[in-house]
Formats: C-alpha cells, sequence, structure tokens
C-alpha cells in the first residue's frame, strides 16, 4: 500500500475504513492472549466510479477466514437464502394485489453480525501508532465480524431476522426468508437474499414505516 504511486489516494480510504469499524465498535484491542489462535487480515483496494464518472478509491479489510477452524474460531456457517420460487409467488401475487414494491441493499451487512466465538486478529496496517504503544504485544478482539469470515453471512442472517422479531415480524416456515407483520391492519411482507431485500405492501406509509425500522438497526441504499 505505502509503495504504491497512489498511496496518498490510498490512505485517506484506509483510514476512512478504519474510522467505520472503530464507530461500530467492531473490536478492542488486548494483550495477545496465551495459546490463543491468532487470525490474520488483509487489505483489499478497489477502484470505483462514481455515478458522476469520477473515480473513488475503495479499501475494505478483510479477514483471513480460511484460516479459522472449526470449533475453535467458528461453529456454524449456514445461511438461508430466499428461495427462486417463493421469489416467483412474491412478485406474482403483489402484481395480482397492486401492491406497492421496494427492493433495498443493506450496506456493509457482513460487518453487522456479533461474533459467535472468541476471536482475535493481528493488527491491521494502519492502525494509530500512539494507542498501540500502551500495549506489549498487542491484537484485536473481535465484537462483530469481518468480511472474510467464514460465519459472517450467518451472523448478519441472524442479526437481521432477530431486529426484525423486535418489530413485530414473524418468519414463515415454508420460507424463513420471509416476515410478515400487520401495520395498521395491513400485511408487511419483507424477503431477504443475504443482503439484497424486498418489501411488499398495500401503501407507500407501510413501506416507509418498514424502512424505517430497518434503518434502525442496518444502513442500506
Amino acid at each position: 500500500m505505502l509503495k504504491s504511486s497512489e498511496h496518498l489516494k490510498w490512505a485517506p480510504a484506509v483510514e476512512s475504513e478504519l474510522n467505520g469499524l472503530r464507530e461500530r465498535k467492531t473490536w478492542n484491542i488486548v494483550e495477545r492472549p496465551d495459546g490463543h489462535k491468532i487470525t490474520d487480515s488483509r487489505w483489499m483496494f478497489r477502484k470505483k466510479i462514481n455515478p458522476d464518472g469520477g473515480m473513488r478509491h475503495k479499501a475494505r479489510l478483510v479477514a483471513r477466514g480460511f484460516k479459522q477452524v472449526k470449533g475453535v474460531n467458528y461453529f456454524e456457517t449456514y445461511a438461508p437464502t430466499l428461495s427462486l420460487n417463493t421469489f416467483r409467488t412474491l412478485m406474482s401475487f403483489a402484481a395480482k394485489n397492486n401492491l406497492t414494491i421496494n427492493n433495498f441493499d443493506i450496506t456493509i451487512a457482513f460487518l453487522c453480525g456479533i461474533v459467535d466465538a472468541d476471536i482475535c486478529v493481528e493488527v491491521p496496517q494502519g492502525l494509530d501508532a500512539e494507542t498501540l504503544k500502551k500495549f506489549k504485544d498487542p491484537v484485536v478482539k473481535l465484537n462483530k465480524t469481518l468480511h472474510g469470515m467464514r460465519q459472517a453471512p450467518r451472523q448478519f442472517a441472524t442479526h437481521l431476522m432477530t431486529n426484525l422479531k423486535l418489530f413485530g415480524f414473524k418468519r414463515l416456515k415454508s420460507d424463513p426468508c420471509v416476515c410478515v407483520t400487520n401495520h395498521n391492519g395491513r400485511k408487511v411482507v419483507l424477503a431477504c437474499f443475504v443482503d439484497d431485500c424486498i418489501v411488499s405492501t398495500r401503501t407507500k406509509n407501510d413501506c416507509q414505516w418498514a424502512l424505517k425500522n430497518v434503518a434502525s438497526k442496518c444502513k442500506f441504499k
């Protein structure tokens, strides 16, 4: 990163990613625990085109999940996804009944999940050196998942469904990725395919109510 001819453009991208991780309280810096298997991470860099045609530099911290050991720093990885038949049924029902449909993409979804194991990661490049001086042999202990972790999709799904339950949504037995509730006596249906979601409602106000609740727990676009 520092050897790149564009390092002055990549450095702010790294700092932006680290600031986001700090704001979400992704980790705590601790002393390296004895006998603990430590995972490491890598920075991934990508140039993205803005809607106005401009270029921006994007940095993402990714855990090297292939080094995780089942039963040690992860347990279950399965996360349900919306079936194609269910999606078609929902679209057909909405069209037949003239329902309002909106779709949204939850951003940084895999950074929302709470870790289900005791996981420590080597200190990522770019962390504040002054903070690290307080520790003899520091590592970061995760509170939330990182991109690349084996359990990240499952933990995000758990996080999302747990919060939807707080707003009165109930999962269908026929497809656990579909949640249904009532708002002012009208059905609200929300379906998720990983981090891509659709909400089907009778009125725009019902849709806005559903989106507002989701937004209070997850950022989306």
